[in-house]
């Protein structure tokens, strides 16, 4: 298929799609719609893997949500990432910090697992793929996460940071792009006045679209599952945030895609 536009964080491989998965494929092949499948612990990263290897147009990125409660096992993701070009492992994650609803005495737990996942990204030489969530009225995750990745990013250059479901505000974008940061923003620009004046700030070659389906369906899918094939009305809600042309921004985000993931739509 041509393809024209890349999800970059989503979920084909979850339950949520068990019972007509291969109806949701068709309709992403229909819309030119490739993506990544995320991991968010050792069970869902394999099957990310699984679904990759069976279609040409899905990439896969392995790791553990912060909120997982697993034990990290970290030579599991090693030996994936032995063979990463078989198991089209383009990322690691997601990892990161979340502080939404998170006990204080979590915060330790979740800090020691986002460092061992940065330290395989640096020696798997892939890009990170960050779930940041603060608390209600807060940025406490954003302003940790930004405190461990500088130190890193200092020692690391060449390590790629991309936020998944960017939601935050301008000024926590700021901060970000002084690391070089990507944003990957969902179906909520359709409707959240606040993400659609963050979008407007960011510079277009940091924008990348997602789904993370089966969550967040943006406007007209709103309180439906979410499906990638989907990511077609936030791109064009961006666009029109933007005052760009629909076009330009589908050529400029799926660029920006394939930079950030390393990705060649023709093999």
């Amino acid at each position: 298929m041509e393809i024209k536009y890349v999800d970059a964080h989503s979920h084909p491989h979850f339950s949520a799609f068990d019972n007509d998965r291969e109806e949701v494929i068709q309709n992403m092949q229909q819309s030119g719609v490739a993506a990544i499948a995320v991991g968010t612990g050792a069970k869902t990263s394999k099957q990310a893997v699984d679904i990759a290897q069976e279609h040409d147009f899905i990439w896969t990125c392995v790791g553990q949500h912060p909120t997982e409660h697993e034990e990290f096992d970290e030579n599991f993701y090693k030996e994936l990432l032995q063979n990463k070009k078989e198991n089209k492992i383009v990322a690691i994650g997601e990892c990161g910090l979340d502080l939404y609803r998170m006990e204080e005495e979590d915060k330790e737990r979740q800090i020691k697992l986002f460092e061992t996942q940065i330290q395989l990204a640096v020696e798997a030489d892939l890009p990170l793929m960050l779930h940041i969530r603060s608390a209600q009225n807060s940025t406490n995750a954003h302003d940790l996460a930004f405190d461990i990745l500088k130190r890193y990013k200092k020692e690391f250059p060449k390590l790629h940071l991309h936020m998944h479901f960017f939601t935050a505000n301008t000024e926590t974008a700021k901060k970000f792009l002084e690391l070089d940061a990507t944003f990957g923003i969902p179906g909520v620009v359709t409707f959240a006045k606040s993400v659609q004046e963050m979008v407007e700030f960011l510079p277009t070659d940091k924008i990348l679209v997602e789904s993370d389906a089966p969550y967040a369906a943006p406007i007209p899918k709103r309180g439906q599952r979410n499906e990638p094939s989907f990511i077609i009305y936030t791109l064009e809600k961006i666009a029109e945030v933007k005052k760009l042309d629909n076009d330009f921004m589908q050529m400029q985000v799926l660029e920006n895609t394939m930079k950030t993931f390393n990705l060649n739509l023709s093999e």
